[in-house]
């Protein structure tokens, strides 16, 4: 796409987007139908400051093993892509999805990584009100972007992982994943909060709800840090 074009799924119709494609200009997707994503190695979406992707239906990334999809380019302003009120983002293929530090992802609705990695990397979205329900890898903050905050309305829940890369966010509301890690930036917690195990390798992990963890790995270069006690019924290393 290119120009100023405004691109309309509507509801019933669906677009199926593979390979490489581009969004320059003012150009913007508007889908309130079923738009699929998928492919192999060099499947990427690349991004002009400009433009802008609004979910309203459904979006599905369907990415093979061992391929990384990418959406977005090093553009500053960021891009806006919304997943709004309503819509579906779910990732079902076993492979990686980023959304690059080009792009600000803003979930208003639902995600489900229900397969693979997603990683959000562009920030810059507004704060975060929508649920994200983990089977596979949620990673914030990574490739260069900075997270958002979640707002008390927001949810994180599944039996995944969730990665925090980079960057410094404020998780307000409902988290309840089994595995957590944290490799650099900075990442609070003041709601509902529940995690098996806690690996903090680099970065802070600030609580400040009290917390009961059965394992608790601490690395050189990681923080535990909070007005909250954090309980290890297991292992602590």
């Amino acid at each position: 796409l290119g120009g100023s074009v405004a691109l309309h799924v509507l509801p019933g119709a669906s677009l199926a987007m593979t390979a490489a494609n581009q969004m320059r200009g003012t150009s913007s997707v508007l889908n309130d139908g079923a738009v699929t994503w998928s492919g192999g190695p060099g499947t990427s979406v690349y991004t002009e400051s400009g433009v802008s992707f609004t979910n309203d239906g459904t979006f599905e990334a369907a990415i093979t093993t061992g391929a990384t999809a990418y959406w977005g380019a090093s553009v500053n302003p960021p891009s806006p892509w919304v997943n709004a009120a309503g819509a579906t983002f779910t990732t079902t293929g076993a492979g990686t999805v980023i959304v690059n530090v080009g792009a600000s992802f803003n979930n208003e609705g639902t995600v489900n990584v229900d397969a693979g990695l997603l990683g959000l990397g562009g920030g810059s979205g507004g704060p975060e009100s929508g649920t994200f329900n983990v089977t596979g890898t949620l990673e914030f903050g990574g490739y260069g972007g900075t997270p958002t905050d979640l707002t008390a309305a927001s949810t994180i829940q599944g039996t995944g992982v969730v990665w925090i890369a980079q960057g410094t966010s404020t998780e307000s509301g409902a988290y309840h994943v089994p595995t957590t890690k944290l490799t650099g930036g900075t990442f609070t917690w003041t709601g509902p909060t529940t995690t098996s195990s806690l690996s903090v390798s680099g970065g802070t992990a600030i609580f400040d709800v009290d917390i009961s963890v059965s394992t608790l790995q601490l690395g050189t270069y990681g923080t535990l840090a909070g007005t909250a006690t954090v309980t290890v019924t297991g292992t602590a290393t």
